[in-house]
């Protein structure tokens, strides 16, 4: 569990507090990845990353990609950048536009590669929980012959079973 030191009396500034009370939290974790990836100084002190930590992580990403891109943007991001279905045919979004409106410092789509098993596995549900049934149904022609695949059905179930 991660925890967050918040001072016993409120209204002054960090550095004015006497004194922190430890209550159980994540978001420092949370905010620490946001800074850096913003370009900003941050560091993260901790002694384990815990499942429960990841799924939070994988909260604020969904969150952040859905004030940031709109729906048909975001279906062709998840199956592009996170499901690499590179196969896309006649799409009128252009990829490399996409990841530009990402407040993200680095490679997005390399580093979503990277993850672990747990990580991607956290990230998947959290895309099923927060992103709506419309975008997970939406159809994406993957083939000169007219084949296509949904977010939900040909990317998330099959990664998951």
């Amino acid at each position: 569990m991660l925890i967050d030191f918040v001072p016993t009396i409120s209204g002054v500034s960090l550095a004015e507090a006497p004194a922190f009370k430890k209550a159980p939290g994540g978001a420092p974790a949370n905010v620490a990845v946001c800074i850096s990836k913003l370009g900003g100084p941050a560091a993260f002190i901790g002694k384990a990353f815990s499942r429960d930590c990841f799924v939070a992580a994988g909260v604020s990403f969904c969150a952040a990609l859905l004030v940031c891109l709109s729906p048909d943007e975001l279906g062709f991001f998840i199956m592009r950048g996170i499901f690499n279905e590179t196969s896309i045919q006649d799409s009128k979004i252009d990829f490399n536009a996409v990841i530009r409106k990402i407040p993200y410092k680095g490679d997005l789509v390399d580093e979503i590669c990277s993850f672990s098993a747990l990580i991607r596995l956290c990230l998947i549900r959290r895309i099923l929980t927060a992103v709506s049934r419309t975008v997970l149904d939406a159809r994406y022609v993957v083939s000169n012959d007219g084949l296509s695949k949904t977010i939900l059905y040909d990317a998330i179930l099959p990664e998951l079973c």
